[in-house]
Order: structure tokens, then C-alpha cells, then sequence
């Protein structure tokens, strides 16, 4: 569990500070709308999603929540096109747009950059190790330039207290979750993303390392890129730091808008019942 006194840490300046404090790393100039328009998705016979469509904006920070096996992940993994529309017994109807014109995920996926729930950390390296080797391999920057933008990003990502800790496993002690967590974050916002999916990143995490991430991703958000990540009973605090919530329920999108409207579309439509 990471400890919120501890000094130089996640709570060094408390969780009062903005979201977006720190944040010095390079960020895209530009980040488009995400739009997608009767998405159906049938696996083996079995339809996973069913006329699914909705819109994310620039610099919106949206929450996908529903029970396990709703579809979250796989709606998540058509829009990002890491999900393979031509597997055997795979089908994928429907459109994504860029600003309103169709695109096929592919065409836009280095732009966007995936946090899968396991990570893929190498338990002797350190957090700082981490980033740096990510960076010498996909930026063509100088030592110095990669040195620089690594600092940065330790800084922001609250890891600085433990940039020369190892990863560890569960044989060997190392970073907390929560720290891992951001790691897994850097290591995807070195190609500068547009757009950032995360699967269910606070699975595991204690409330303090799932606000501290959350306050990661909002001050991300904040500085126009585009947040999206499925969350199982996120907290009340974490909650309120979403732009827009997205809720699927056996495959269809039961509500998409701002998070401060959702208590007021239940409270309408129960009246409907």
C-alpha cells in the first residue's frame, strides 16, 4: 500500500494539487473526435455488442462502466483496432470517425496508445529504466532530449521518489501497484498519444493509488488528450473526476453523457417505468 505522507511521494503537495501540475512532457498538438456509429460485434454466434454509438471529444476524460462481460473491453479494443475484424468466427459491423469522417481503426492506431490490465514490466528494471529504454526506442531524440523528457514524466507520474526502485514480482519486493500502474501509463505516453485507453487500471489498487492515478489521467485529459478506461465500482472520489461516463449492459450503451446528468437520467427514466 503506498503510504500518503510519505515525503516527495504521490501526496508530497497533496491531492488538493490540480491534476495537471507538473506536466512539462510533450503532448500531441492536435487531438481529433472519436465518433463510432452502430457497432455490432458477433464472436462464435454470440452477439458481444449490439448497435453501439457514441462520440468522445478532445480532451474528455470518460469512464466505460457495466457489469463483467458487458462488453466494455471489446468495445474499447474496436475503437482503438487492436480487436481483428477477420477471425474466424469474428464479425464487425459498423463506422469510426475522425471529426465526422469514417475511418478504419487501423489507420489511426499509433496515435492511440493502449494500458493493458497485466502488465508487461520487466521485474529488474526500475521504473526509470523503464522509461528511458521505451523512449530510445520509439523517439529519435538525443540522450539529453530523452533524459529530459524522462524526468519530466517521473516527475508528473509521481515516481519520482521511486525512479530507482525495481519493478519487483511477487517474489521480490518492489513499487507499490499504484506506482506500477504509472509506469505501465509512461511507457505509452512516450509516442506523444492522442488518445490514451487504459483497461480497467485501478483493478487491484488501493483507494489512495486509484485516486492518485485517477488525478494522473485527469491532468492528462486536461491538457487535450483523450482519456478513456473501463472501471469496475470506481469510488464516489474517483468518480467525480470523470468528464462523461459510459454505461454498457449486455452489450448496448445504456447511457453516454456527462457524469453530473447521469443521476438525473435514472431519476427520468425510473419515472417512465
Amino acid at each position: 500500500m503506498e503510504s500518503p505522507r510519505r515525503k516527495g511521494g504521490d501526496l508530497e503537495d497533496g491531492l488538493e494539487m490540480s491534476p495537471g501540475h507538473g506536466l512539462h512532457f510533450p503532448l500531441p498538438e492536435r487531438v481529433p473526435s472519436l465518433g463510432w456509429r452502430g457497432i455490432n460485434f458477433t464472436a462464435g454466434g454470440r452477439k458481444i455488442l449490439k448497435d453501439c454509438s457514441g462520440i468522445i471529444h478532445p480532451g474528455e476524460f470518460t469512464a466505460v462502466m457495466g457489469p463483467s462481460g458487458s462488453g466494455k473491453t471489446t468495445l474499447m479494443n474496436i475503437l482503438s483496432g487492436r480487436q481483428n475484424p477477420s477471425g474466424r468466427g469474428l464479425k464487425v459491423d459498423g463506422t469510426v470517425t475522425l471529426d465526422g469522417r469514417i475511418t478504419a481503426p487501423s489507420k489511426f492506431r499509433d496515435s492511440v496508445a493502449y494500458v493493458m490490465q497485466e502488465d508487461a514490466l520487466v521485474s529488474t528494471s526500475t521504473p526509470r529504466e523503464v522509461l528511458e529504454f521505451a523512449a530510445t526506442l520509439k523517439l529519435d531524440k538525443s540522450r539529453h532530449e530523452i533524459k529530459t523528457i524522462v524526468n519530466d514524466m517521473l516527475e508528473y507520474l509521481r515516481l519520482s521518489t521511486c525512479q530507482n526502485t525495481m519493478v519487483g514480482n511477487q517474489l521480490t519486493r518492489g513499487i507499490s501497484g499504484g506506482e506500477r500502474k504509472r509506469t505501465s501509463i509512461g511507457m505509452e505516453l512516450i509516442t506523444q498519444p492522442s488518445m490514451l485507453f487504459l483497461d480497467e487500471p485501478l483493478t487491484g489498487l488501493d483507494s489512495y493509488a486509484a485516486v492518485t492515478t485517477s488525478r494522473v489521467l485527469k491532468g492528462l485529459a486536461e491538457h487535450g488528450v483523450t482519456v478513456l478506461m473501463t472501471v469496475h465500482q470506481p469510488s464516489s472520489e474517483v468518480f467525480e473526476l470523470f468528464d462523461r461516463v459510459m454505461l454498457i449492459n449486455e452489450g448496448e450503451i445504456v447511457y453516454h453523457g456527462p457524469r453530473t446528468s447521469l443521476e438525473d437520467y435514472f431519476v427520468s427514466h425510473a419515472d417512465l417505468r
